[in-house]
């Protein structure tokens, strides 16, 4: 029974700590778009690549951004090389 607790607690929660990380997923489910080209171990992410946030967090001392992104990558990206496409509230009148 405690386990389907502690599992509860991480689907309604907003900050979810992964290896003693806390990753903010308040902005879950956004999309946004790449700023510039952006190179990254997994290899270059061009300028304009949109995609989906999955949770913001920090990545060797360093605020970055975990997104899925529609042409398949999935890498961390600095908050910066990034812009917003939707606003929060316009995907909760979508809901």
């Amino acid at each position: 029974l405690l386990k389907f607790f502690l599992l509860l607690t991480i689907f309604f929660s907003e900050d979810l700590t992964v290896g003693g990380i806390i990753m903010n997923r308040s902005r879950s489910g956004l999309r946004c778009r790449t700023l510039r080209n952006i190179i990254t171990p997994k290899g270059l992410l061009p300028q304009n690549t949109e995609g989906v946030f999955r949770s913001e967090g920090r990545h060797l001392g360093r605020p970055v951004i975990f997104a899925d992104w529609d042409n398949g990558m999935n890498v961390p990206v600095p908050p910066h090389e990034i812009a917003v496409l939707e606003s929060p509230a316009a995907v909760l009148d979508a809901a």
